[in-house]
């Protein structure tokens, strides 16, 4: 998926369902949207436990080495564990290309689950704001969504 494509709405849980791939990769893509928080959130999610999450980047005004690890810790809270991250090398690792010249590699690995038991996207709860005043309305409301269900 080419950065242009993500947004708000980037959801790839929804086709593949969450804590069910071993390893997910990315390569340019974390920092070429602002959305990267969506990205780190719905690619942890995709992986089981004991998966690894592999990011290779170029640390631009986005997102740098800094910013990635205090946004996974802001998401994630010691979910889990930097295995490595750092400047990308084919000493390092074999098979990375000369190519990758400049490039860092964020490599962690999911401690827990992220699966929420019972959870079903048939499952609505519902908010309703008010002021207190049309405690009649408010009352037409929840019968209208007790007749739906």
């Amino acid at each position: 998926m080419r950065a242009s494509e993500i947004n708000q709405l980037y959801h790839p849980t929804g086709t593949f369902g969450s804590d069910s791939k071993k390893i997910v990769y990315s390569k340019d893509t974390i920092n070429a949207t602002k959305f990267y928080p969506i990205l780190l959130k719905e690619w942890f999610y995709l992986l089981e436990k004991d998966g690894f999450l592999v990011i290779d980047y170029k640390p631009n005004k986005i997102l740098g080495f800094q910013k990635l690890e205090e946004t996974m810790w802001w998401l994630w809270q010691g979910k889990y564990n930097i295995i490595f991250h750092g400047q990308a090398k084919e000493s390092n690792f074999k098979g990375i290309p000369k190519s990758s010249k400049g490039y860092s590699r964020f490599i962690c690995q999911k401690l827990v689950t992220t699966k929420i038991m019972g959870d079903d996207i048939n499952k609505w709860t519902f908010g309703i704001i008010t002021k207190g005043e049309r405690d009649d309305w408010l009352e037409e409301i929840i019968q209208s969504i007790k007749d739906h269900s």
